[in-house]
């Protein structure tokens, strides 16, 4: 079975699976698998359209959306973006959004006592 995974980059990643239903990239070891710009993929499938991006992959958000820099600017999807993973990601993924779409409404959603399951929600077109 192949593998193939959104990231910052095309090319060959290695992943480790840790069994939970989550994956971390790692350096030197893991699971071989094909990694992949969300760009290049919209460009190789002459898609015409995105609406909507929504991203919870594991702390791996900001590279995702560094592979889907062009896709974001010329479609201008609404997008729905976990901020959690990372204590640096609820300044450092709006921050680099408003980056690429300025004037954008950004909204934040959390539902639960802790950190975990806070959601970025990003309207470009409002």
């Amino acid at each position: 079975m192949k593998v193939i995974i959104l990231a910052d980059e095309n090319g060959l990643l290695q992943m480790k699976m840790n069994g939970s239903g989550s994956s971390s990239s790692i350096i030197g070891g893991g699971t071989e698998v094909e990694g992949v710009t969300l760009d290049s993929f919209v460009e190789r499938n002459k898609l015409k359209r995105i609406d909507f991006i929504k991203l919870d992959v594991e702390g791996a958000e900001i590279n995702v959306l560094k592979g889907a820099t062009e896709t974001i600017k010329k479609f201008k999807p609404k997008m729905a973006v976990s901020v959690y993973h990372k204590p640096e990601d609820i300044i450092a993924i709006p921050e680099f959004l408003n980056n690429l779409l300025p004037g954008s409404k950004f909204y934040l959603s959390h539902k639960f006592y802790d950190w975990s399951g806070t959601i970025l929600f990003v309207n470009p077109r409002e």
